[in-house]
């Protein structure tokens, strides 16, 4: 049997937030079906011949997701940073976050297993650095994506951490129109959330919520402040 080795990869290490009970609750099998419908859609899009995603590897266990591209890639930090953000942007609107993190690091991937340093690094900053619904970036990641990429779709997490993020409510392809009517959906339907959650708080969940409350806030006045005919 031939040696295998790790290499440099990209790697993001997503997880659906809150899915234990969503699991736990979904007595009719319709969040299995949903999510499933993600699941699946992301699956062809990257396995899509010479389409801008095709060098990503894509690993799923239940809510736990993983990207990954080789750093030799062109433009290898870009494509998994716009893939990342367009699919939280597809869970979003289905009615799901997503919290993670991004970084680079060693890796071996295949269609048996995954292995590598870069696996733990990418884990360890979503299940304890993350915290909030938001997918944090490593320095090696900021400092080797575009100028354009950088400046429309990091934020700076400046009321918690001063940790840099993926600000997915600014990717590429969507107009503001598009953009002001999706965050306004998940407004509202994270207002009921809110409301539901009020009667039997769970402060932790709660503190999440906020964070999410005040990055749906922001967002929808970046958008309302741009001008009229303006396309994204």
């Amino acid at each position: 049997m031939d040696r295998i080795a790790t290499e440099e990869y990209f790697i993001a290490f997503l997880d659906v937030l809150n899915c234990k009970k969503i699991i736990q609750t979904d007595s009719h099998d319709v969040h299995l079906n949903q999510i499933r419908n993600i699941y699946t859609s992301w699956r062809q899009i990257i396995n899509e011949k010479d389409f801008v995603f095709s060098q990503i590897e894509l690993k799923i266990f239940s809510d736990n997701i993983l990207l990954a591209i080789k750093t030799s890639c062109n433009r290898a930090a870009d494509h998994i940073l716009e893939c990342v953000a367009d699919i939280a942007e597809h869970f979003l609107v289905c009615g799901y976050k997503l919290r993670g993190g991004i970084c680079k690091g060693k890796l071996y991937i295949d269609d048996t297993f995954v292995w590598g340093e870069g696996l733990v690094d990418a884990y360890n900053m979503e299940s304890t650095e993350a915290k909030y619904p938001r997918i944090i970036l490593s320095d090696d990641v900021v400092n080797s994506a575009s100028k354009h990429i950088a400046d429309i779709m990091f934020s700076i997490d400046a009321a918690y951490d001063n940790r840099i993020y993926l600000n997915y409510l600014r990717a590429f392809g969507r107009s503001k129109e598009y953009w002001i009517a999706k965050i306004s959906e998940a407004q509202n339907k994270l207002t009921a959330e809110l409301v539901a959650l009020s009667t039997l708080p769970d402060e932790r969940i709660m503190e999440k919520l906020r964070w999410l409350e005040t990055f749906f806030e922001e967002n929808l006045r970046y958008w309302q402040a741009k001008g009229e005919k303006q396309k994204w």
